[in-house]
């Protein structure tokens, strides 16, 4: 795995934004990537950037992802796993989902079951 990402434990790590309009999500340390991956910010490179938002790399008046921008910041695998996170034109409001459950909400039972195979 890129040194680029990390993965939250515990519960946190079944939560993931949906993206919608991209204002509240920020652009590192918060699982919006394909996964629920984050982008990792103790990188020297992206410290000017940290405090970028998703937004700030799409396309607004398209809502589709700024491609040469993204090349530009990102080494290619990067660069992949964010061109391959969905933007729907439909969804409008950005929102913490639970990534386990199909419906997006939290079960405390899924909860419990990850954590006993995990352990």
């Amino acid at each position: 795995m890129e040194k680029h990402f990390y993965r939250k434990n515990s519960y946190e790590k079944g939560a993931r934004w949906r993206v919608g309009t991209c204002i509240s999500i920020p652009l590192f340390g918060a699982p919006w990537i394909a996964n629920g991956m984050s982008l990792a910010y103790d990188n020297p490179t992206f410290a000017p950037l940290a405090h970028l938002k998703v937004k700030d790399i799409i396309d607004q008046s398209d809502k589709v992802w700024n491609t040469p921008f993204i090349f530009n910041l990102f080494d290619p695998n990067t660069t992949q796993l964010i061109l391959s996170t969905p933007l729907h034109p439909l969804v409008d409001e950005d929102k913490l989902i639970w990534k386990a459950e199909k419906n997006g909400m939290y079960s405390v039972c899924v909860v419990h079951i990850d954590f006993v195979l995990v352990r």
